[in-house]
């Protein structure tokens, strides 16, 4: 048989064992198992040409390393704008024999009720809160709501002292 009718023949045999007929052209029908070697390769060269970054566009930068909050650079210059101004408070007029200043606040006893009037690291065991949020009677506190005859404090303002106790209540 010359090469090129062998090709011939090889091919039909393959292809007739593809198409389940057998080379007379009958159905084969038989249970025979698959003998032959695929030698078949993958020559597909597909890339991943996806170029989706996905970036945050979170522009939060808070990650609580925030400098603790203190009297002398955060609550000083609201006491001062609040209390202070008024003549309160001050050294030459200690209105409720109290000056405000972080020495004389910070683990004090108030005088009006039984509790500091700064307890650090405790807003709820602090008398200084009560007084600007007006519900100082109801820990056995007297007077009038601070400051006294001014605009009360901002919910802000309340919270930024609430906030500098509950961190310790730096000086």
């Amino acid at each position: 048989m010359s090469p090129t009718r062998f090709v011939a023949f090889a091919l039909a045999v393959s292809l007739s064992a593809l198409v389940g007929c057998d080379k007379d052209g009958a159905t084969d029908t038989s249970e025979e198992a698959d003998t032959d070697t695929d030698t078949d390769t993958d020559t597909d060269t597909d890339t991943d040409t996806d170029t989706d970054t996905d970036t945050d566009t979170d522009t939060d930068t808070d990650t609580d390393t925030d400098a603790p909050l203190s009297y002398a650079t955060d609550i000083e210059p609201l006491v001062r704008q609040a209390c202070l101004s008024s003549g309160c408070h001050t050294p030459k007029n200690p209105s409720g024999e109290l000056v405000l200043a972080a020495t004389s606040l910070i683990n004090v006893d108030s005088t009006q009720a039984k509790m500091a009037l700064v307890q650090p690291n405790s807003a709820g065991g602090s008398y200084l809160v009560y007084k600007v949020k007006g519900t100082h009677k109801t820990v056995g506190g007297s007077g009038g709501t601070m400051p006294l005859g001014g605009e009360p404090l901002r919910a802000n303002d309340i919270q930024l002292i609430e906030d500098w106790i509950m961190q310790g209540a730096r000086p």
